[in-house]
């Protein structure tokens, strides 16, 4: 019985347990209307992650309205994805997924929410 209730977790789980990710996160200015956590993350059409949290600023950080930050920033919207690093490059950590993804925002990627 126990062997069946593990295998049915990875049939099931479609192997997310083995799945490596990174986490990642932007900032957003505008409406994230329609963006749900689990909402696909594409980059040129292809299925990289998935949208983990949706939140403000002052939030995930802990922010109190007589924090001076909290104004400036408390307000914005944080995004946090998981990437899978297998489906990003096949890097083999995160750190070398890091490296990547800085390379491609010091080139100009930027995330964009699309309906």
């Amino acid at each position: 019985a126990l062997l069946l209730i593990v295998v049915g977790i990875v049939v099931l789980g479609g192997g997310a347990l083995f799945q490596r990710t990174v986490t990642i996160e932007t900032y957003v200015e505008e409406s994230v209307q329609g963006l749900d956590v689990g909402s696909p993350v594409r980059y040129r059409g292809v299925k990289v992650g998935s949208v983990s949290q949706i939140t403000f600023v002052g939030t995930a950080y802990n922010l109190r309205p007589d924090d001076p930050r909290y104004f400036q920033v408390g307000q914005l919207v944080t995004v946090r994805m998981k990437l899978d690093i297998d489906a990003v490059g096949g890097s083999s950590s995160g750190q070398e997924l890091e490296a990547i993804m800085r390379r491609l925002v010091a080139n100009g990627l930027r995330v964009t929410i699309k309906s």
